[in-house]
């Protein structure tokens, strides 16, 4: 049986659970590894991040977030969905006063997608970020989207500790 695991720690995440009935999957409200994980039965098979484009930004020069590339070796299938328009970079960029444009942020993108094989993608808002997860998820639950068979089975899970963005 599959189901959505949801975690809403976190000020951001919180503004989600009022719209988690759009989601046609079952899904369970829970502390676990990332934002939303989908399991088959007790084997997580797919981690979702959802990340402002703000926060992806300001993570990017430091390092990405334990987030990111922890969920990496223990899922077949791991995604950041970044949340937010375009100009959320230019701003966080001048409000950081960082020289970052438009292409350092695509080629961010471009370079954690190859060298981790993490699947980003975009939308504009919390509502169509809670749609995409919850339709890929049907995909994966109905067979219909090709994933990775297993996770490194000697890991734990709930043993992995994610740690909060740095602001």
């Amino acid at each position: 049986m599959y189901k959505v695991l949801v975690d809403i720690r976190g000020s951001e995440i919180k503004k989600i659970k009022k719209i988690l009935p759009l989601m046609e999957m079952p899904y369970e409200i829970k502390h676990t590894v990332s934002d939303f994980v989908l399991f088959r039965d007790d084997e997580a098979i797919a981690v979702f991040e959802r990340k402002t484009v703000q926060d992806f930004v300001s993570s990017l020069g430091k390092r990405l977030n334990g987030q990111t590339l922890t969920m990496l070796p223990y899922n077949p299938a791991s995604y950041i969905v970044l949340v937010g328009e375009l100009s959320d970079i230019k701003y966080v960029a001048k409000m950081r006063k960082q020289a970052f444009s438009e292409e350092h942020f695509f080629g961010a993108i471009a370079s954690i997608s190859v060298r981790t094989g993490i699947n980003i993608l975009w939308v504009k808002n919390n509502v169509e970020a809670v749609v995409l997860i919850d339709k890929i998820c049907k995909k994966i639950a109905e067979e219909k989207m090709n994933i990775p068979h297993t996770a490194k089975k000697d890991k734990d899970l709930s043993l992995i500790h994610i740690s909060e963005p740095t602001r």
